[in-house]
């Protein structure tokens, strides 16, 4: 990630002379950061602020953009779509030349369309849903995948690697989960592999036993969770008190360290990927096997 938010910085550093003709040589040029510095993504957004913060503090120390400071301009959407369109006029009210962010689709979606309206350049560095670049927005970018790659990487990984027939997928309903739910589910049937579940919880619920349930009844050799890590780290610990036998894959929103300390894993190993594979032991009171990540991703 720190890697992506750096590229986002040069990028930046390229182009912002192009957006800033009109400002005088003397202020500092403007950069606005948008992402969830509150609510279930803070964990994201907050990563966001250090390493941008860091990086726009090595630039001014390196004498700026051409000679001109850069001025960080934070805003916080916590992840609601509301809140990133508010978020986005703001930012453009304040003058920002350029803006990253958001951090999730959901909120990414709104916020683009007020940043090109205004002829911002909007990069994001996590927001994977495949419809946002598929607006013509023609100053609108990203450095992460997409979610239909991400999709035939998941219904390949559950196919090839865990030799899934009857395959299960849950989303959320938000823009990133179901779109990538979607995707998932075209590539698995074009496998030939049978979908026998195919549903959506309500992330603000905080009892997933009676979806759990039905998903347990199934006969199911694997589940794709296809959400955020708050309600995937519910899943898991929920899936572990009910005494279920269920083996968990989860897309790479999940891949956070958070999943870990609400599902109340122990020994979990934690790698950089695409998608997140929870064994099948979930037979304990407390789930004590490892949450495994396969590869790398983003949201």
């Amino acid at each position: 990630m720190y890697r992506k938010l750096a590229l986002l910085l040069l990028v930046l550093v390229l182009t912002v002379p192009v957006f800033t003709g009109c400002q005088k040589e003397t202020e500092a040029i403007k950069i606005g950061l948008e992402g969830p510095m509150t609510g279930d993504y803070a964990y994201e957004g907050q990563g966001f602020e250090k390493a941008v913060g860091l990086l726009v503090e090595q630039t001014n120390e390196a004498g700026g953009i051409m000679g001109r400071q850069v001025e960080l301009v934070i805003e916080d959407d916590a992840g609601d779509p509301t809140q990133a369109a508010l978020v986005a006029q703001r930012l453009v009210d304040a003058g920002v030349v350029a803006v990253i962010g958001a951090y999730n689709s959901t909120a990414t979606e709104p916020a683009s369309e007020i940043y090109n309206e205004a002829g911002l350049l909007h990069i994001t560095p996590s927001s994977t849903a495949t419809r946002l670049t598929e607006k013509g927005f023609e100053r609108f970018f990203r450095v992460c995948f997409l979610d239909d790659r991400q999709g035939l990487f998941a219904a390949t990984f559950a196919k090839d690697v865990l030799g899934v027939q009857n395959f299960g997928i849950l989303h959320d309903n938000s823009t990133y989960a179901q779109g990538l739910a979607e995707h998932t589910k075209r590539y698995a049937e074009e496998m030939g592999m049978n979908v026998a579940f195919y549903d959506a919880i309500n992330p603000d619920d905080q009892d997933f036993s009676p979806i759990l349930t039905n998903i347990g009844a199934a006969g199911l050799d694997a589940v794709y969770f296809t959400g955020y890590h708050a309600q995937g780290g519910l899943l898991l610990k929920q899936t572990g008190e009910l005494g279920l036998d269920i083996e968990w894959m989860m897309g790479n929103a999940c891949n956070n360290p958070e999943l870990v300390q609400i599902g109340g894993l122990e020994n979990a190993v934690a790698r950089t990927s695409p998608l997140s594979h929870c064994p099948r032991t979930w037979n304990t009171q407390r789930p004590s096997s490892s949450c495994l990540t396969s590869r790398k991703s983003t949201i």
